[in-house]
């Protein structure tokens, strides 16, 4: 069965519409067809994506920073990274911690993806690691307690796309006729939460990261000391307003960025993602957790950037990944000695 089909039948299956929401988890992570399952390897400057892990030392370096400070202040033993890919930014962040942390330290690596935990396990920078499927599993391994990271995590999450009419929220549905999607708007979805400060334009779209959000909660009650880094492109709620009025979603085709009705074509082939919104990230973990704090890559890095190297200039660029990128971090509530 093509992709075309199979997601014909599946937008059949659901009344004739589907959630945008929907179809980005299709079109990311479906078995046979998803973007994710067909170019699992294809990282770096010759294949679909290239992330910061690849082209800059800074990156590694500063997590470990943050790593050790952190284990300094929390007496936390665990480190776990989260969707490590093909494990490059994990064996640098590893080789970057002083030598007496790693004897003491145990190392986490989580994915689904079984093919890639293989690759990961290859990797001999990475032999002492221990690798899991779920996040629930490593904090489990951790005995709840563990310093936690990741880096372009939660845009591969599938986002609801919304826009406030003047009246009511409307949410983004598609039908496909004939082999072609069109969009179309419904008023029967109430948004996720109470989020008046939010308010966009009038009919400006923005992007809600619900499935980030579900996933975060369901195991963040289980992780009861330690600290968090996230990394990813994305914004906070006071930026909405300055966005596109057409939001933020895009995709990506061979290093070209696709929008509009081109992102319902090439389906698989293309790297559909948004700019996270923090803000809803930091408002949804808010009973489990304290001390956020939110700065730009450019700041997280500009200690380690190494002027003569041209990835850490890219990644600390004010123009570029520099400022579009957020660097989050806050520690569970319930350990206070965090500074």
């Amino acid at each position: 069965m093509n992709v075309s089909i199979a997601l014909s039948s599946l937008i059949a299956e659901q009344g004739g519409r589907i959630s945008f929401e929907r179809f980005m988890q299709f079109a990311l992570h479906d078995p046979q067809h998803g973007y994710y399952a067909r170019r699992i390897s294809a990282i770096g400057t010759k294949g679909d994506f290239t992330t910061t892990a690849e082209i800059s030392p800074a990156l590694p370096m500063a997590i470990a920073a943050w790593a050790v400070e952190a284990i300094r202040k929390t007496g936390v033993r665990h480190i776990i990274e989260i969707g490590p890919g093909n494990g490059t930014l994990a064996a640098a962040v590893w080789k970057n911690l002083p030598m007496l942390t790693r004897w003491r330290t145990t190392f986490h690596l989580v994915d689904s993806s079984a093919p890639l935990r293989d690759l990961q396990q290859e990797n001999p920078a990475l032999k002492r690691a221990k690798f899991h499927a779920d996040i629930s599993s490593a904090l489990a391994a951790a005995k709840e307690q563990s310093l936690i990271y990741s880096n372009e995590l939660f845009d591969a999450f599938p986002a609801r796309v919304m826009r406030h009419n003047g009246n009511a929220w409307e949410e983004l549905f598609l039908r496909m006729i004939d082999g072609v999607i069109s969009e179309e708007w419904h008023e029967d979805s109430a948004f996720p939460w109470n989020s008046s400060h939010r308010f966009p334009e009038k009919n400006q779209r923005i992007e809600v990261p619900s499935a980030a959000i579900q996933w975060i909660k369901s195991w963040l009650p289980a992780w009861n000391k330690g600290a968090m880094l996230h990394i990813d492109y994305g914004h906070q709620a006071a930026d909405v307003a300055r966005l596109s009025q057409f939001g933020t979603t895009r995709g990506y085709l061979l290093h070209q960025r696709v929008t509009g009705a081109a992102l319902y074509q090439n389906i698989g082939r293309t790297d559909i993602t948004y700019d996270v919104n923090f803000s809803d990230l930091i408002d949804a973990v808010a009973p489990f957790t304290s001390e956020h704090s939110i700065i730009t890559q450019q700041e997280f890095l500009l200690p380690y950037a190494d002027e003569r190297n041209r990835g850490d200039q890219q990644a600390i660029d004010p123009h570029g990944a520099g400022t579009a990128f957020l660097v989050w971090t806050c520690t569970a509530k319930e350990d206070l000695k965090i500074a």
